[in-house]
């Protein structure tokens, strides 16, 4: 029996492992990390076997170790994209060395290639930097792609607070809006439909599968503000195995973390009626078109144990009154439509006896109002478990209601606000 139940155990502990397994190969896409790779040699151009390089993310201590092989070569993988990083070397014989303000991008691999010298010579202090040469045609590069640093994406000046806007640099990337009714607009590379593109956040994907809304997001906005993003890339269809379910472009997206200083963000953004122009092209709504636009939000960072545990949290709320899509066929504009509206509202409210019952209906009303809403919420927690072990947790949350105004803008017909329904 002890047997038996000892068997038994053993199958459920092999399922279960299975199971994780198997889970983290379903869900596990793209990529969040970066890499270095390079070769340490003497000042005579030998490689240095067995030299310890190290890799420290100064902001928060985040430290990779590894050692070189008999051509002096290292490589280290899984680093946090972004910077600025400190790498440094140590031998046996021979006095440390190091290169500073190194930055990486997402998904890439840098080169960064170390001398060590076995002269002791005095020299005045100086400060070799980084210059963050351009990856996209190294050997190990997997397609062509634009990477896209932290302070690259806060310097563009984004009305919509969209990926888009940064997307948009790429000059195979077109965006356009899809119809003067739709105020999403759609992200097309290199000729791709729009719809064939794929966005990853932290890995996970967040773009719209069921190919329902133009914008191509898995919701009604852009899904990532752009105060939570640390870096991204834009690859330009890459033949890397890691990459799958597209046939343009892969926008891969790192969500910024917790360093040894706490660091966070508020703002409240404000658009209305009277802070917009004219319309150029006077439509039913006029030339002014009355819209409410609030966007509040906040991010927050720091550590729960020095260079060890760290966190991030964000919130993003959107809320838009606006004034619903222009009613071409308006039966309440005269005295005759209005009276004719208000005998089958009269009639229906009055109801219809079937079989002896009699049912009421109550159509509602044509009157209209566009209020739409969505909130971002992101908390992420990255553990040091060792120089040679990291553990990252992220989780995402977002939810919204548009209203979708159901036969309302026919140029014969029109609807209640009983046909109307909201999306989310």
């Amino acid at each position: 029996m002890k047997k038996n139940l000892i068997k038994l155990k053993g199958i459920w502990a092999m399922a279960v492992a299975f199971a994780l397994v198997a889970t983290s190969t379903m869900l596990g896409q793209g990529v969040t990390t970066s890499g270095i790779s390079g070769f340490v040699t003497d000042n005579a151009g030998k490689p240095v076997v067995g030299a310890t390089v190290t890799v420290v993310l100064d902001a928060s201590g985040t430290r990779y170790v590894s050692k070189t092989r008999e051509t002096g070569q290292y490589t280290l993988s899984g680093l946090v994209a972004g910077g600025p990083y400190t790498v440094s070397v140590t031998a046996a014989g021979l006095p440390p060395t190091e290169r500073k303000d190194i930055y990486l991008g997402i998904g890439a691999v840098s080169s960064v290639d170390l001398e060590v010298a076995s002269d002791i010579v005095k020299l005045q202090a100086f400060t070799v930097s980084e210059s963050g040469g351009d990856t996209a045609f190294q050997v190990g590069a997997m397609g062509t792609g634009t990477s896209f640093t932290p302070k690259q994406i806060s310097s563009i000046s984004s009305i919509r607070r969209d990926l888009q806007d940064f997307q948009n640099l790429d000059p195979r990337a077109v965006v356009n809006q899809q119809s003067p009714s739709d105020p999403a607009y759609t992200f097309s590379v290199a000729g791709q439909n729009p719809r064939e593109n794929a966005l990853l956040v932290d890995g996970v994907s967040a773009a719209d599968n069921f190919g329902l809304n133009s914008n191509g997001y898995a919701g009604l906005r852009n899904p990532v503000p752009l105060e939570w993003i640390q870096s991204a890339s834009l690859q330009i269809n890459p033949y890397d195995v890691i990459y799958s379910g597209f046939l343009g472009g892969v926008t891969d997206v790192s969500l910024k973390s917790g360093t040894n200083e706490f660091h966070g963000s508020a703002y409240e953004i404000y658009t209305g009626t009277n802070f917009r122009g004219p319309d150029p092209v006077v439509g039913l709504l006029g030339r002014h078109e009355p819209i409410q636009e609030h966007t509040t939000g906040g991010t927050l960072g720091g550590f729960l144990i020095k260079d060890k545990l760290f966190f991030f949290v964000g919130y993003d709320a959107f809320r838009e009154i606006a004034a619903a899509p222009a009613q071409v066929f308006n039966p309440l504009s005269n005295a005759t439509g209005q009276t004719e509206v208000n005998q089958i509202v009269s009639a229906l409210e009055a109801g219809y006896t079937i079989g002896g019952k009699t049912y009421t209906y109550n159509p509602g009303d044509l009157s209209a109002i566009n209020h739409t809403w969505e909130q971002n919420f992101v908390g992420k927690i990255d553990w040091n478990i060792s120089d040679f072990q990291k553990f990252s947790f992220t989780f995402r949350h977002t939810i919204g209601d548009a209203p979708v105004f159901y036969n309302y803008t026919g140029n014969t017909t029109t609807s209640f606000d009983t046909s109307w329904y909201n999306s989310n």
